[in-house]
């Protein structure tokens, strides 16, 4: 589990660190970098991530190690990291975030793969609550790292050197948890499940005993059940082309991928285009912006925290499917996103102060999103769902989301905050009504009338 942790930690960090840089970089006015290009660069980070995400699960159905896959990984993340830290021209900036991205893809869904074989048993429950706790966490550290930078350049405008210019710090951090996430997964045994899918008993035995240290009985037992389970897998694999042409594979799929949009549109990916928004667009200075996007990553991870584990007001119970949850956290995100459009038509060009109100609003869009619509989609693109599935429903929303800020940033550059915040209104009506259309309605239970 720490492997997966740390994987996640870096990933989120990576993450943060990518779209802190874009308002740094408005902030400092770096010379030679458009808009287009900064909206190419994070784009190209997120979509890249897609197809890592697919080679993943292709090297798995070929049998592939996933610790193995998840090692590499990391260590391509920490060398494209550290590539962007000493670079300034913009061609090796991208290819350094297409390499970040795809390993990002690949070791998010390795290190998934390699937990859940490697403990079965116990973390088929909390395994994904966990990864997304600490996918977050990441997040609110990467963005407590750009805090400090802004506030030491406001402090020290010439000893520092140009965000670009490098070695930049922000970059040159994440790379510590990604070989920790490397090196303690090539330290850890392989998994019993891969090892008895390739024949390797003995191996197998001993890896397991290694993970499962106790009495010989409770080992045997677990060995039986790593078997069974070898063998289902294999089983399953087998079959699942001829699955997935089944109209019931097609149906969770279209789910799968129509919640995943739906939630990456409302607005997830606004988090990190708070220092755009305030520093660029209402005055504020960078490091005040940046402070109110922890405040808002906050937010989601304690409404994460108080949906999983059940700290909810009574409010909240009137969602009672999957599918309301979606559309009633769609349309409040649509109208939080239209408020901002508002707002910055008609109160920031009069008003001094007028970013708190951008980020009371923004902070409530988060703690929404998060609390309603995340544990649906999740649901959907998770919970009873094969590998293929959720891979195909992950790969979609990494490209929502990176199309998605990329044209944020083009149509701001255009039309400014809010016509962009209006369109991100209207792509959010869109998502949502692509959710009511695609996820079926909750099966009728028959009513119990009396004859």
């Amino acid at each position: 589990m720490a492997q997966f942790v740390l994987v996640m930690l870096t990933v989120g960090w990576i993450i943060a660190t990518l779209g802190a840089s874009l308002p740094l970089l408005e902030h400092m006015k770096i010379a030679g970098i458009s808009v287009f290009e900064r909206a190419a660069l994070v784009a190209v980070a997120f979509l890249a991530a897609a197809p890592g995400l697919f080679l993943a699960q292709h090297l798995d159905e070929m049998s592939k190690s996933s610790r193995l896959l998840t090692t590499v990984a990391m260590a391509f993340a920490a060398g494209a990291l550290v590539a962007a830290a000493f670079t300034s021209a913009f061609p090796l900036l991208g290819a350094a975030a297409v390499v970040g991205g795809m390993s990002c893809g690949v070791a998010v869904s390795s290190g998934g793969k390699y937990i859940r074989q490697l403990m079965p048993s116990r973390l088929r429950g909390r395994f994904y609550v966990i990864g997304d706790l600490a996918l977050m966490s990441g997040i609110l550290l990467g963005l407590s790292l750009t805090a400090t930078w802004a506030w030491l350049y406001e402090l020290e405008t010439i000893s520092l050197p140009s965000y670009l210019s490098g070695p930049a710090l922000l970059f040159l951090l994440p790379t510590i948890p990604a070989l920790a996430a490397a090196w303690l997964t090539w330290r850890s045994p392989e998994s019993p499940v891969l090892l008895l899918r390739q024949g390797r008993e003995e191996e197998a035995m001993v890896a397991l005993v290694r993970i499962r240290t106790g009495q010989a009985a409770r080992i045997a037992r677990e060995y039986g059940r790593m078997q069974i389970l070898a063998s289902v897998t294999d089983d399953t694999i087998g079959r699942r082309k001829a699955q997935y042409s089944s109209p019931r594979q097609k149906i969770m799929t279209r789910s799968a991928i129509a919640a995943a949009i739906g939630l990456h549109s409302t607005g997830v990916s606004i988090i990190f285009l708070f220092g755009i928004v305030i520093c660029s667009w209402t005055g504020a200075s960078m490091t005040v912006s940046v402070i109110v996007g922890m405040a808002a990553v906050a937010c989601a991870l304690f409404g994460l925290i108080a949906r999983v584990y059940g700290f909810l007001p009574p409010a909240f119970s009137f969602m009672t499917s999957r599918r309301s949850s979606l559309l009633v956290g769609g349309g409040t995100s649509a109208l939080c996103l239209a408020g901002l459009a508002a707002t910055f038509f008609l109160v920031v060009p009069h008003a001094a102060g007028a970013w708190t109100l951008v980020a009371a609003i923004f902070l409530i869009h988060a703690l929404t999103v998060i609390m309603v619509m995340f544990p649906a989609a999740n649901s959907l693109t998770r919970a009873h769902t094969p590998g293929p599935v959720r891979t195909r429903a992950n790969a979609a929303s990494l490209v929502v989301a990176g199309v998605s800020m990329a044209l944020f940033l083009l149509v701001a550059d255009r039309l400014g905050a809010a016509g962009a915040f209006l369109a991100m209104a209207l792509v959010d009506c869109g998502a949502t009504l692509l959710v009511a259309r695609v996820v079926p309605l909750p099966p009728r239970l028959p009513s119990k009338t009396a004859h």
